[in-house]
Parts: structure tokens; sequence; C-alpha cells
């Protein structure tokens, strides 16, 4: 999960406000498409797969 840090108090306000927006379903479907059947995002096996 993300830390957002800041500041200055008018931002501090912006980052605790995360339910200011909406996503239309176009957007939705276009992060859905984003992902493979199996939840992966790419075809790394997470078995073998290694970040670093």
């Amino acid at each position: 999960m993300p830390l957002p840090k800041s500041a200055t108090p008018s931002r501090q306000a912006e980052n605790l406000d995360v339910f200011g927006f909406a996503l239309t379903g176009e957007e939705m479907a276009a992060i859905s498409a984003l992902t493979k059947a199996d939840g992966r995002l790419f075809d790394g096996d997470p078995n073998t797969h290694e970040e670093m």
C-alpha cells in the first residue's frame, strides 16, 4: 500500500480524499483487460520468477 507524504496541509487533505472520484464502466473494463485470466500481469511463473 502506498503511503503518501506531504508537509503541506492542503496536499495532506487531498491525499486523504481517496473517495473523491469514480471510474466509468469503460475505465473499469480497461483496467480489467490488463490482467490474464489467471490473474497474472505477464507470463512470469510465481514459482521461478524473481523481481530482483
